[in-house]
């Protein structure tokens, strides 16, 4: 999350929350999120309904 506030205008982006995972070699949790604007405009509408879900 730090990385994606750090983006001039990090609210402008649809994304959604896929994972929390724990990689090999790292100490830190990492979160894993998908940016989904470039989507197909019906795809989008899709995954902002089922946003909810991955939280």
């Amino acid at each position: 999350m730090r990385i994606f506030n750090s983006r001039e205008n990090p609210r402008e982006y649809s994304i959604r929350l896929i994972d929390q995972v724990k990689v090999k070699g790292k100490a830190e949790i990492v979160t894993l999120f998908e940016v989904f604007d470039v989507d197909l405009p019906e795809s989008v509408e899709e995954k902002k309904i089922t946003k909810a879900i991955f939280k």
